[in-house]
């Protein structure tokens, strides 16, 4: 147990918070209350008011609806319910929570639509709301105003649609939204301006297991490190000389619809992995240059030929290769 007048942390709790409790501590500012075997929460817990600012109940066992009177704390700058069972709309009362900089609220079974109103935390950082059971589009407006958000994970929904302009989140470093149900072309968002090819701070991105099509040539513009376009309906890429691809160590492609020739792909000298299978690529593997490359897979494709004498001396040195 971690006890002081403002922060409390209790440590192998089971079963349900015991009513009478937590409410009475009115000065409370900090509640940890994460990794134990909590059930159900206190009818109290919401009359600590306006003097919380961070609440973790993060991998618990608590199951229910999260009430909307999660807005009554107004001050609260971190929200950490992962790993749980909750379950239900996520609450309107969220969007009330407007000093709120990290969201957490993944690993549950929140379903329906995310609350239109959360893009009124203006100060978020981070935002997790993977591995729900969310659905329907994003909300009007969705990324328009988190100017601080650098960390969103979407991940493992229902989510329908096409990606939002992303323009306006200049902060943003991290984005997954895989294994949804994303749809439509995604060049709107991949290519001309507005785009998230203006956003030169993301490193990350992760939009497999989707449904997204067309082109996605201008996510390499933005100049990231670690990207997975796999298992869409992506056609051919094209690696442009005005691209930025210094910086790529991770590239999955596979199970999408690339076909022709991929020579080109040899410019990205600092690749660590590429997996480029189960396409439509034709002709004979390029002479890749990458002196780091250590995951390679070419597998279910049409490609013919012997593989080049340099490549075949840099496969000693790899972890994985498949051909």
């Amino acid at each position: 147990m971690i006890w002081s007048a403002e922060t409390i942390g209790i440590f192998f709790l089971t079963g349900p918070v015991p009513d009478n409790t937590i409410g009475k501590l009115g000065k409370l500012e900090s509640l940890d209350l994460s990794m134990n075997k909590i059930t159900e929460l206190s009818s109290d817990l919401w009359g600590l008011g306006s003097s919380l600012k961070f609440l973790n109940l993060s991998m618990n066992i608590i199951r229910g609806s999260l009430l909307n009177n999660i807005g009554n704390f107004g001050n609260l700058e971190s929200l950490d319910l992962s790993q749980n069972s909750f379950y239900g709309e996520i609450p309107q009362g969220i969007s009330s929570l407007l000093r709120l900089r990290l969201l957490n609220l993944s690993g549950n079974s929140f379903e329906r639509k995310i609350p239109e109103g959360i893009s009124e935390l203006k100060y978020l950082g981070a935002l997790d709301l993977s591995i729900n059971q969310l659905n329907g589009s994003f909300p009007d407006g969705f990324s328009s105003g988190f100017k601080n958000l650098s960390y969103l994970d979407l991940a493992g929904n229902r989510i329908q649609g096409a990606l939002p302009d992303l323009s306006g989140l200049k902060s943003l470093t991290h984005i997954n939204v895989s294994e949804n149900l994303l749809q439509n072309s995604a060049s709107g968002v991949f290519q001309a301006a507005p785009s998230i090819v203006d956003l030169k701070s993301l490193t990350h991105i992760n939009v497999s297991d989707n449904l997204l099509q067309n082109s996605a040539s201008g996510v390499f513009q933005a100049a990231p490190s670690i990207v997975d376009l796999s298992s869409n309906q992506f056609s051919p890429i094209t690696f442009g000389s005005s691209f930025n691809l210094s910086s790529l160590v991770f590239l999955d492609i596979s199970s999408n619809h690339l076909d022709g020739d991929f020579s080109k792909i040899s410019q990205i000298v600092g690749l660590r992995t590429l997996d480029l299978s189960h396409n439509q690529l034709s002709g004979r593997v390029p002479d890749l240059i990458m002196s780091n490359l250590t995951i390679l897979d070419f597998s279910a494709n049409n490609l013919t030929g012997e593989i080049p004498p340099l490549l075949v001396e840099k496969l000693r040195l790899m972890k994985t290769f498949n051909f």
